[in-house]
């Protein structure tokens, strides 16, 4: 079971787990999450296993954190696997569960391509079925050797009860509640009472998920949920990759624009190192590189990135001489583009994104710092801005 940090204030008794969403929590953005904002723990996004699936055939870059390098990331990754078939989820998870605690099962993602495959939230349709799928896991599996991460019902919030009751006597690691139906994908409001009414009619930990942008938001969450104290985070972590801190702090992060420029590159840099040369980003995470923390310390920054471009291309490059390749520009230009929304309007601007490097991407970025120089001071606060949220419906990207 996933405990509270003793580290976090009383006011905010967390942790704080970074969610599992397909591509933008790859193994590369966990490594810098982790850099930005340290979460205490964090979900893998779905592997989806089907018949024919092979263990031997598991992608190497999927979990590193459980099967290569556990020492040497501050944070514990749970794996999850998306299945339709109770033996397929068996056949992964008893591998799994070698190297983990438990392993997590995707009842929440409301992707048409799941439903429509018998996976992710398509396992809410019936209760019976989700009760019977659940229990038969368990009985081979053991107690607490897995967990579940659920929406609130498959097309009404009605139909949570009735779920929750289905599976309330049994003995999961923990349950993660999404606030929304499936039928509502990420619109409209993430139904926190709702979340709150599950942890009393459970023995396990229920961890609450939905709309957590900022402290100010958690803090209206937590009076209408106060018996949760776990949260999971990824929308909010997108929009401003720092906000873990912030909710530990209660206050806004500020950094300097060398500060935005250097985590950006360094962001794109294992992006890169994850496409060309995994093995080189396993190298660089067993030298150690990412137990030290950046945050907002620019010299930190700096740091990881010389030590990581110099591993990569076996010398220091300057910044403004460092090319992301177009993968890594791809996810740059994907991170930033929520990035932006928590930034004074003018980087808000489309130029960055229609840059066709990274050289290109930072000389349009310096050129929206130096449109703000009259009236910004030397560093940016980072703050969420809730009449840009029809702006930032999620995409692709977000899938979880």
């Amino acid at each position: 079971m996933i405990k509270p940090s003793k580290s976090l204030s009383t006011s905010l008794k967390g942790p704080f787990g970074l969610a599992p969403m397909l591509t933008a929590t790859n193994f590369a953005s966990r490594l810098w999450f982790s850099q930005t904002s340290s979460p205490d723990f964090a979900i893998a996004p779905f592997l989806r296993v089907t018949k024919s699936d092979d263990i031997k055939k598991i992608p190497l870059i999927y979990a590193p954190e459980i099967f290569d390098v556990k020492d040497d990331v501050t944070y514990p990754l749970i794996p999850q696997l998306m299945v339709n078939r109770v033996e397929d989820f068996l056949r992964f998870a008893e591998y799994f569960l070698k190297f983990t605690d438990h392993v997590d099962l995707n009842c929440g993602c409301p992707a048409p391509t799941s439903v429509f495959r018998g996976g992710g939230s398509s396992l809410l349709q019936s209760s019976e079925k989700f009760r019977t799928f659940i229990e038969t896991l368990i009985k081979e599996l053991g107690p607490e050797k897995i967990s579940v991460k659920m929406r609130i019902g498959f097309e009404r919030e009605a139909e949570f009860p009735v779920l929750l009751r289905a599976i309330s006597s049994l003995p999961l690691a923990h349950l993660t509640i999404h606030g929304r139906t499936s039928k509502e994908n990420y619109t409209g409001n993430a139904r926190w009472a709702l979340v709150e009414s599950a942890q009393a009619q459970v023995k396990y930990q229920i961890i609450g998920s939905g709309d957590i942008f900022s402290f100010n938001k958690l803090e209206v969450i937590r009076r209408t949920a106060p018996s949760i104290n776990s949260f999971l985070i990824g929308r909010g972590i997108l929009r401003n990759p720092w906000i873990f801190q912030e909710l530990r702090t209660s206050k806004n992060e500020t950094l300097s624009f060398d500060c935005l420029v250097f985590s950006l590159a360094c962001f794109g840099l294992l992006q890169m190192l994850q496409h060309e040369d995994h093995k080189m980003l396993l190298k660089a995470v067993k030298k150690g590189f990412f137990l030290r923390f950046c945050g907002t310390d620019l010299s930190a920054w700096k740091k990881l990135y010389y030590d990581l471009v110099t591993l990569a291309r076996g010398c220091p490059m300057t910044i403004t001489d460092f090319e992301t390749g177009t993968t890594g520009l791809s996810f740059v230009k994907m991170i930033w583009s929520k990035i932006s929304s928590s930034l004074p309007s003018h980087f808000l601007s489309r130029k960055p994104l229609h840059s066709k490097s990274f050289s290109e991407f930072l000389e349009n970025l310096r050129k929206l710092d130096q449109e703000s120089s009259k009236d910004s001071s030397d560093c940016y606060t980072l703050s969420y801005k809730p009449e840009l949220d029809a702006l930032f419906a999620p995409q692709s990207d977000l899938k979880k």
